[in-house]
């Protein structure tokens, strides 16, 4: 079905402006906008404001970035995708783990200043899921929305978690749909809400294989920063992380970077160069979160083995979120890791969490699935 505006454009006697300026985002954003979706379409976009009034990620709030003059995340996750038995909509576990992670570091800074965070989910079973968990915690300041449906919004921190990974235990009937999420419409709508950021979770060579639009704004945002795996959230609020050409890294120098992303995309990082034969589980040696909530492990049932060496479950708060404390009645699937990205558990004495191998984790980690 047609939009609204295709409608318009085809009536006689409607005159149109077209947009050439943006005021909404920062300009490294409205950059990669202008690159991948408006200059291969014969049009163009330029910054209608400077990078220092739009710094509140680079420079306002003390928050660790990947390149820290670019308020650009790209977070590689290959986790599993599951099927809705009801709605038939899909969700992606680890993707609402990394995706409350981040909530759990951004809503203090940004709620003091009365910031808004806006998460963009592209599937309405994975919007449920984090609604949930924003309602669990009483995070005043965030709204989760499906793309669709946000189409005349802005916030100022978008994060939008994409679901869609090439690992899937059953095809979906969008597959014979033409992809929807991969238009370019509703993708160029996705990418441009944001204000001063943007944090794309997503398993980042299938986006780009199968959507033209996704595949030009990674690339371009890759000229300016690095795509990383969820461990770069524990090195967000970190007091002691190092920069190597730039690039972020913990007290041992170790980068998080999603190797992975680069073998499949076969190009190498502007800034880091390639990838080493062993890439080392990043360690954290506190025994405290970076938000200072004292960590402790909730227990839930896995309809997985873990590997020899794991701990059966994942970590939260000590302290329950207002209201009740989530009840994990069901089994849950646990996201499993590239087997090339992190050591065994047993090499690097950490637990399974995520998709993760490390001693510690950041915030709060709220498994929904359980729910649905």
């Amino acid at each position: 079905m047609n939009s609204v505006l295709d409608r318009l454009r085809d009536c006689n006697g409607v005159s149109f402006v077209r947009l050439t300026t943006s005021y909404r985002s920062h300009p490294k954003l409205v950059n990669c906008l202008a690159l991948s979706v408006y200059e291969p379409n014969g049009e163009q976009l330029r910054p209608g404001l400077n990078e220092s009034q739009r710094d509140l990620l680079t420079n306002q709030i003390g928050l660790n970035l990947p390149i820290q003059n670019t308020p650009i995340i790209l977070i590689q996750q290959n986790t599993a995708v599951e099927m809705d038995p009801t709605s038939f909509s899909l969700t992606n576990g680890g993707h609402t783990i990394t995706t409350v992670t981040l909530l759990n570091e951004l809503v203090p800074p940004l709620a003091s200043r009365r910031m808004k965070i806006l998460v963009i989910g592209l599937y309405t079973a994975q919007v449920s899921n984090i609604r949930r968990a924003i309602k669990e915690y009483n995070w005043s300041n965030v709204t989760c929305s499906t793309c669709d449906a946000i189409q005349s919004q802005e916030a100022d921190l978008v994060i939008l978690t994409t679901t869609k990974t090439s690992v899937q235990q059953k095809q979906s009937s969008e597959e014979e749909k033409g992809l929807f999420w991969s238009d370019p419409r509703r993708t160029n709508v996705a990418l441009s809400r944001a204000r001063y950021g943007l944090i794309v979770i997503g398993d980042l060579p299938f986006l780009c294989q199968k959507g033209e639009v996704w595949e030009k704004f990674v690339l371009e945002a890759c000229k300016q920063t690095v795509v990383v795996t969820p461990a770069f959230i524990e090195l967000m609020k970190a007091g002691n992380i190092q920069r190597v050409n730039g690039v972020i890294a913990d007290y041992k120098g170790e980068i998080p970077i999603a190797w992975d992303f680069y073998e499949k995309m076969k190009i190498d990082s502007n800034l880091v160069g390639k990838p080493p034969q062993t890439q080392q589980a990043m360690e954290c040696e506190s025994t405290q979160s970076t938000s200072g909530q004292a960590i402790q492990p909730v227990q839930i049932t896995s309809t997985q083995t873990p590997a020899s060496g794991g701990y059966q479950g994942y970590y939260g708060p000590s302290t329950a979120p207002p209201g009740s404390q989530p009840q994990w009645t069901q089994p849950v699937q646990m996201p499993q890791p590239p087997q090339h990205q992190f050591q065994h558990p047993q090499q690097s004495g950490g637990p399974v969490i995520g998709g993760i191998y490390q001693k510690q984790i950041i915030g709060v980690l709220c498994l929904l699935t359980s729910h649905r």
